[in-house]
């Protein structure tokens, strides 16, 4: 079992690597306002009908920079963030593709890794794990930011709309 688990670890290791090199990267980013200090890292798999609908909401709400990790999908997910590329040319839109779906976690990996190594010369201080299917709602990063602005010791802030105080619609 640890040659197994061991070997899908540099397996999904290999993907990463893979994948980060063959991103397009800019050499430096300057923010232009306070939301271009939070970069989302949106994952998927096969998520075409409602990526750009996702994508739209969140460049709309003000925020330009989003790292987008395809997980191996074999739909027309890519031509939709090409085509969010071009509606919003002032977004630092970045793309990394798996080869193959790696599954779950992958694509979180990949994302971090990405952080470790861009994470400055893209002027990142916040990084917004963020689903593509829809399921999340954009306005809730109001509650992010007042939570650090109010609380700048905090390092991670995990949200759900299932707590008490959520709110959960048309899942």
């Amino acid at each position: 079992m640890h040659k197994i688990t061991k070997d899908g670890y540099e397996y999904t290791r290999l993907i990463t690597e893979l994948a980060l090199q063959s991103a397009s990267i800019p050499s430096s980013y300057t923010n232009k306002s306070e939301k271009d200090n939070y970069m989302f890292l949106v994952k998927w798999y096969n998520e075409g009908k409602v990526l750009g609908k996702t994508l739209s909401e969140i460049i709309e709400a003000g925020y330009h920079k989003i790292l987008f990790i395809n997980d191996g999908s074999r739909d027309n997910t890519i031509s939709e963030v090409e085509a969010i590329k071009t509606k919003y040319p002032h977004a630092l839109i970045v793309l990394v593709s798996h080869m193959i779906n790696r599954r779950h976690g992958a694509g979180n990996k990949t994302g971090i890794e990405f952080f470790r190594r861009y994470g400055d010369q893209l002027a990142v201080k916040y990084v917004v794990l963020f689903d593509a299917d829809g399921q999340m709602d954009i306005k809730d990063m109001k509650t992010f930011e007042t939570a650090i602005d109010q609380h700048p010791e905090i390092d991670v802030i995990q949200w759900s709309r299932f707590i008490e105080w959520g709110k959960a619609e048309a899942m």
